[in-house]
């Protein structure tokens, strides 16, 4: 197939021209009209319209976009709106769990100084195990509310632990 070059319009007809300089007419017609002329993004009649509330629901008890398509039928582009939203606020409640101070058996001293944070101690006892790849998460339960969990590998061995989490208290 030859490789042509577009020159310009004369007399109803497109010109072009191949390496060699040869001239080519191509006739404007309908058909080329209607080649030519944008169409309009093709929309699938197979997604449907999923609430927000259960995109947002779905994402905060920790699935991915993946998964919400793949369970709702909604288009991925809607669902991926949501998702920078929601994992921000995920990410938020890590850290206000990792704030929360505990009291841990070897400082009963009152007098000692600050107390640690559930994140301090929870960390300290990873470096202890010679974890690797610690990874924080959060997600809520629709009956059992928050839960914090931590993936993590010690010995070559995946690991994870869980918590119940409530923010009020």
């Amino acid at each position: 197939m030859q490789e042509l070059r577009f020159v310009g319009v004369e007399q109803g007809a497109v010109i072009a021209t191949n390496a060699e300089g040869e001239r080519f007419q191509l006739v404007i017609d309908d058909a080329l009209r209607n080649a030519l002329r944008p169409q309009p993004a093709h929309r699938s009649t197979e997604t449907k319209t999923v609430p927000p509330r259960l995109i947002q629901q779905l994402i905060r008890a920790g699935r991915t976009v993946r998964e919400v398509v793949d369970q709702t039928g909604a288009d991925q582009e809607i669902v991926e709106r949501f998702e920078g939203p929601i994992l921000a606020e995920r990410g938020y409640l890590v850290e206000q769990a990792r704030a929360v101070p505990v009291r841990l058996q070897q400082s009963i001293d009152p007098l000692a100084g600050e107390g640690a944070t559930f994140g301090s101690a929870i960390d300290e006892r990873l470096e202890q195990l010679g974890a690797e790849n610690v990874r924080w998460d959060a997600w809520k339960d629709p009956e059992s509310g928050w839960h914090i969990g931590i993936d993590f590998t010690t010995d070559e061995v995946e690991r994870n632990a869980l918590w119940a989490f409530d923010p009020k208290s």
